[in-house]
């Protein structure tokens, strides 16, 4: 007995219940067996549904395996920056095949991810919001090749970094930890801390990027450093370039390093290498580490720089636009999260901007040298006097800056501009 309908054809089988099919791409096709007509009916009135609506997904497109997926998803992916496809590599070896690698694409339930997503959660909790971002962006591309009809990650905020939110170090920490750098890389972290460039930003500097005479750094390229040890100049972390102006302590103190450390060719790498190259961000991370080390200020990532530069710029009353032009952000999650922190002044920042570092009070003086706000310079001149009990020193430093240090602490007091 034959069922006749527009859509499909339902008919009973010998042994009492009904099977429905269809034609669709010129493919006869079974949408079951049930055990009543009705059933049967039912299934083919939902497939003509989705079919008239474009919703339809062949039932065996799912049929591919994920690793398989994932690896031809990856391979595609030529628009992507090399560090990231590495990285997105290494988050789909490690955590996504060795779960869903076995299971076929259309097999994968939202049971499935919730179970998945909760166990690395619990293990690698760093690791675990890139690693579903990435797994509900190959989803999303199954959707749209017709694979699945629906992508199955939706677990509510999966996706969101919970990274407690870093401390912004102290004036004096900074300055202690510029002075604990090696000479040829003390620029390095002045750049992060008075320019607001990340890492990757500071190593792709070119002698050409600094303007001495306009005061200020143009920013328009990253260095990385890929698995396999090759160095790779690429766009920023946002893609775009963007000019950041500096304040004339931290202006003069980048003179200075280019004069010493680097060639005069417009390309010239401004960081490098004790063998000219560019100076790997492996080489900096070690430099900063021991700096740390020594002072003792252990506290703090050398992106916290780029933190404590945002946050004082910010406490200068710069505006949300002029914080994420100056910064490079495109979005104002991360600025506001920097202008809260400043709100209480709780590290008296205020009047200590990229404008006006020049003021700030408590400047260090350590072998013979003297740190102005967030620049080091040579004394050129002292005076001492007083009793035992008391010092001064006079000293004259490049920028025409007045520098008068008093007690043995050695801390300054007074810090004014030569007219």
């Amino acid at each position: 007995m034959t069922g006749r309908r527009q859509f499909g054809s339902i008919r009973k089988r010998d042994n009492g219940k009904w099977q429905a099919t269809y034609t669709l791409d010129g493919r006869k096709r079974s949408a079951g067996i049930f055990r009543s007509k009705g059933g049967a009916n039912a299934a083919l009135s939902a497939i003509e549904t989705k079919v008239r609506s474009g919703t339809w997904i062949d039932p065996n497109a799912g049929h591919i395996f994920f690793a398989n997926y994932v690896e031809a998803w990856l391979r595609g992916r030529n628009d992507l920056k090399p560090r990231s496809k590495e990285q997105y590599e290494s988050l789909a070896r490690n955590h996504l095949v060795p779960y869903f690698g076995h299971l076929r694409i259309g097999q994968i339930q939202p049971s499935d991810v919730r179970a998945w997503h909760g166990s690395l959660l619990a293990t690698r909790p760093n690791s675990a919001p890139a690693a579903y971002r990435l797994l509900r962006s190959i989803f999303n591309v199954a959707v749209d090749d017709d694979l699945i009809s629906r992508n199955p990650c939706r677990v509510k905020g999966a996706g969101s970094d919970r990274a407690p939110e870093r401390p912004v170090p102290s004036v004096n920490e900074v300055q202690k930890l510029l002075l604990a750098m090696p000479e040829r890389l003390q620029a390095a972290p002045l750049l992060a801390a008075g320019a607001g460039l990340r890492r990757g930003e500071v190593l792709g500097l070119q002698r050409r990027d600094i303007d001495l005479i306009e005061g200020s750094v143009q920013v328009e390229r990253s260095l990385s450093e890929l698995s396999d040890g090759h160095l790779l100049y690429g766009p920023t972390k946002t893609g775009g370039c963007r000019k950041v102006h500096v304040s004339p302590d931290v202006l003069a103190a980048l003179e200075s390093h280019l004069d010493a450390f680097v060639r005069p060719e417009a390309d010239a790498p401004v960081f490098t290498g004790r063998t000219g190259q560019p100076l790997r961000p492996g080489a900096l991370w070690r430099a900063w580490d021991k700096a740390r080390r020594a002072t003792g200020i252990t506290d703090y990532h050398f992106h916290d720089l780029r933190h404590f530069d945002t946050t004082t710029f910010s406490a200068m009353g710069a505006s949300l636009s002029e914080v994420m032009a100056r910064g490079g952000w495109t979005t104002a999650s991360m600025v506001l999260r920097y202008q809260h922190a400043s709100a209480g002044d709780e590290y008296g920042y205020t009047g200590c901007s990229s404008q006006v570092r020049a003021n700030v009070t408590e400047t260090v003086v350590h072998n013979n040298k003297i740190l102005v706000g967030l620049s080091i310079f040579d004394a050129q001149s002292s005076l001492d006097s007083g009793g035992p009990t008391q010092r001064w020193q006079i000293l004259t430093v490049k920028g025409g800056l007045i520098v008068d240090i008093r007690g043995f602490e050695e801390r300054v007091t007074a810090v004014s501009r030569m007219e």
